[in-house]
């Protein structure tokens, strides 16, 4: 197990958001901005879904939601403190993989 997510920590250089177009960032007068893109985000290099909020305040967080081969993870492998880069910066967020190939990865970014 330990193995496997050394590979898998490997293999995933960051967490990327990338949207065609940039949001504006917050302003307080504003409230959040919220992006959401269907290809909006890479976790291992494969596009996944995106939902990015920016606050006023300047914190930043998204979730990619996605799918890899079912059964490259033997059971549920989380993995923690991940590096990742949103639209304000770079955090650190959280990949939970099932064996059902659903991945699902968190990004905060503080300002």
């Amino acid at each position: 197990m330990r193995a496997l997510k050394v590979m898998l920590a490997s293999l995933l250089v960051a967490l990327v958001a990338v949207v065609v177009v940039q949001p504006q960032p917050a302003k307080a007068a504003d409230g959040a901005v919220v992006t959401r893109s269907p290809e909006g985000c890479f976790v291992f290099g494969i596009p996944m879904r995106l939902q990015d909020v920016q606050t006023p305040s300047g914190n930043e967080k998204f979730s990619c939601h996605g799918e890899i081969a079912p059964g490259l993870v033997p059971h549920a492998l989380v993995l923690h403190d991940v590096p990742c880069s949103g639209f304000s910066g770079t955090g650190t967020g959280d990949v939970r993989i099932t064996p059902s190939g659903e991945v699902n990865a968190t990004c905060q970014i503080r300002s």
